[in-house]
């Protein structure tokens, strides 16, 4: 394994899932909708697939996977 994250680009996991997980995200407007989904692919290999509504909902998802990240390396 590289170690790199895969971005899925023939989602394996179910529409219908994938669909319910972006609607369940965000305000009832849909102004701040969005998901990163990290997973392990039937290969063996560190996936990930994302929606977003807008480039601000990117950039606090990042923010909160860079925190994540530090955090739990110490």
């Amino acid at each position: 394994m590289t170690g790199e994250i895969i971005e899925e680009q023939e989602l394996k996991i179910p529409v219908s899932i994938i669909s319910k997980l972006y609607d369940s995200t965000g305000s009832e407007d849909g102004a701040n909708k969005g998901y990163f989904l990290f997973y392990i692919n039937e290969e063996g290999q560190p996936t990930l697939t994302s929606r977003m509504s807008n480039a601000c909902v990117k950039i606090a998802l990042e923010k909160t996977i860079q925190i994540y990240s530090e955090q739990t390396a110490e």
